[in-house]
Parts: C-alpha cells; structure tokens; sequence
C-alpha cells in the first residue's frame, strides 16, 4: 500500500466541510426566496392590479375562497331563471287544460263559406244560420228539464251534420267536441236526426207543372218527344251491416249490388230538384214495387210523362187510369240487335235523365250515405235520406 500524500488529505477536508453541502432547511428558505423575488418580479413589472392581486393570493394561498364565491353567484342565477321557467310553464299549462276543458264551439268551422262547405255539406255560413234559426222552435218544443247541456244548439247542429257529411264515427265526435261520454253524442244524433228530417220535409218541394214548365231546360225543350216530362225517377241503394237475423238478411239483400242495402226513390224535376224521397225500403225490392208503394204516382197529374230507366217497366193496368206514360230507353231480351233508331232514341235518353244521377250524386256528398251504415241507423235511415237530399238541394244548381 502506498502512503497517502499531503494534497489528498486537504481534499478529503474541504469535501466533508459544512460550507460545501448546506443544510436541508436552508436549502428550502433559499428556494422560496429565490420563488418570491421571481414573483415580486413580475407584479411590479405589470400594470393591471387584479393580475398583482391575483399573484398576491397565489403566495397567501388564499386562491380557493376567490373561485367558491364566483361559482356560487352563477348556481344562484341558473336557480332564478329555472324558476322563472317553472313558473311559466305552469301558466302555460293551466291555459291548455282550461281550453281543453272547454266545449267545442262552432266558430273555428264558421270561419268562412269553405270551411263550412267541407264540414257539413252547406253552402255558406249565412245558410248555416238560417237553418238553425228554422230548426230553433221544433227544438224548444221538445226540451225537457233535466242535466244541463254540454252543447248548445248552435254544437249540436253542427255535430250532426258533420256525422252526416264527413261520416265520422262517434268516438271521433265525442273527441272533436269534448264530450264526457261517448253516449252523450249518440243521444244528441238520436235525437237531432228526426227533428232536422220534420223541419226539412217542408224544403222538399212538389212544383206544379206551370213551374215545371218554365224551368224546363233547353236540352228537353228541344226535344219534343220529351216537353210533358214531369219527373225523372231512379232508385238509390247504399249499403247496411249484414243483420243477425236470417229473414232480415234475405230481405235486405240487393241481387244488384251483391250485399245488404237499402233502397230509396228519388225523384228529380228537368231542372234537377229533388222533389220527391221515398221512404227506405230493403234492398230486395224491386224498382216496380218501390214505385207503387212511395205513392208518387198518386202525386202526378195526368197527361204528365215520367223518365225513368229501363229497369222501371210498369204495366199499361197501372198506368193508363192515371193517364201517365213512362218515357224508358228501348231494351232487348235477346240477342238482336238495337236499330239505328233505338239507339238514337237510348242516346237521348241517357242524356236527359243524366241530371237524376247527378242529384244521388250530390246526396252521396254525405259520406255517411257512401259508408256502410250500422243496423242501429237503419230505422232512421228515411229521415237521414231525407236531410242529405235537402242539403244537395241548397247546394248550387246544376248548370
């Protein structure tokens, strides 16, 4: 081993010397004042004195109670505004339960003549008045003390017609007018149905043969043949739920539609006027027989002429004491062929007695007439006839 030399020793010394390692805690006090100047520093280098606040809390440590109070002013506002929405909701939602409790009012559908036009069928809003102002006085007549209405006059009418018009079922009504039962629009159709056919009846008008006369129309004034036609007849069919019982189901079966039906008369002047309505009959009868049955025979002056299709084939029997003839397109039983003649003759014909279909047509406007109508409907199915032929007659004329 080798001696250790003296430069060796004096190195070992000023290693192990205090002022070569300092102490931990002094070590420290020098970091943190080293940190404070450099943020004394940069505070006095900057003017704005929320940012020499914001340094000065850094070094207090007093950061946290700047940010609980901000955060604390914001949950407060959040707060107020859900309560004002709150409160406005409610406001909103107690309006719509008021007007949801409310009885439906006619006046959304009297808003204009098209609306009322679509919904029941009537012309115009002043017609609309018109037949309620008629209908009034039957109504009164059969009021009876009980239950306060839901509806008044003015709804009842109106829900009515659109039953007719629209064909909407009962549920339907009951929503669209907030009624509390379903029973309660039924009774109010019950009860309506024959009341608007009593005060309609008189609208049905039977026009002498003078006024027949002057508004002949051009079509039959040019044909001579034609000129004493008094009345155009046709047979309307629509269809029923098939009955439960057997007979009724066999009595109301339509050969010529294939299912059940009912079967109804009508009777249009040249000028296309519903005149005349039979009552309703089932489908199984023939057109002969309606026609003897209704009475409108009884109601046709002699010398007069009544068109009418080739299914009608009255006998001379019934006919000629009443001095009628009936104006029929020329048929054939078997395979011969028409001559140029008849089918001139069924050509004019079909022309003229044109209007008849078109009338049926404008009662057919009534949805509830193109439905197949409930066996609970059947019993007044003459009088619901009876109102959809009257509302074609307010309609305008056909030109």
């Amino acid at each position: 081993m080798r001696p250790v030399t003296s430069a060796e020793c004096a190195a070992a010394a000023s290693i192990g010397s205090p002022a070569a390692v300092p102490p931990v805690a002094e070590a420290v006090g020098m970091d943190v004042a080293a940190e404070a100047s450099t943020l004394g520093t940069s505070a006095s280098s900057t003017s704005d004195p929320h940012e020499i606040g914001a340094a000065v809390s850094i070094v207090d440590g007093n950061t946290g109670s700047h940010n609980v109070n901000g955060g604390t002013t914001g949950i407060e506002e959040q707060l107020e505004l859900c309560k004002e929405e709150n409160a406005r909701l409610r406001a909103e939602k107690a309006e719509l339960e008021a007007i949801a409790n409310k009885p439906c009012k006619p006046g959304w559908v009297l808003e204009s003549d098209d609306t009322v036009h679509y919904y029941t069928g009537l012309p115009s809003v002043k017609v609309f008045h018109s037949l309620l102002d008629l209908i009034l006085p039957h109504l009164n007549q059969k009021v009876k003390s009980g239950r306060p209405r839901q509806l008044q006059p003015a709804d009842e009418f109106l829900l009515v017609l659109m039953r007719l018009r629209l064909g909407l079922q009962i549920e339907d009504l009951q929503h669209r007018f907030r009624l509390k039962a379903k029973s309660r629009a039924s009774k109010i159709i019950k009860k309506w149905i024959p009341l608007l056919a009593c005060a309609f009846k008189p609208l049905l008008v039977w026009p002498s043969r003078r006024r027949v006369l002057q508004c002949m129309p051009a079509a039959f004034k040019a044909q001579q043949t034609y000129k004493n036609v008094r009345i155009i007849l046709d047979c309307f069919e629509f269809e029923m739920e098939a009955p439960s019982s057997l007979s009724l189901n066999t009595m109301t079966y339509s050969r010529y539609k294939g299912r059940n039906t009912v079967k109804v008369l009508f009777g249009v002047t040249p000028d296309g006027f519903v005149s005349f309505v039979s009552r309703a009959y089932p489908g199984s009868i023939s057109d002969n027989s309606i026609t003897i049955k209704s009475g409108i025979l009884d109601m046709i002056s002699p010398g007069d002429d009544i068109m009418a299709d080739k299914g009608f084939t009255l006998s001379n029997s019934e006919l000629q004491p009443r001095g009628l003839r009936v104006v029929v397109p020329p048929f054939r039983c078997g395979a011969v062929q028409f001559s140029t003649q008849e089918v001139e003759t069924t050509k004019v014909i079909a022309n003229l007695r044109i209007v008849v279909e078109n009338c049926i047509m404008r009662a057919r406007y009534c949805r509830f007439l193109r439905n197949q109508i409930p066996v609970s409907s059947v019993r007044t199915a003459s009088d619901i006839v009876l109102i959809c032929a009257v509302l074609a007659n307010l309609r305008p004329p056909i030109r």
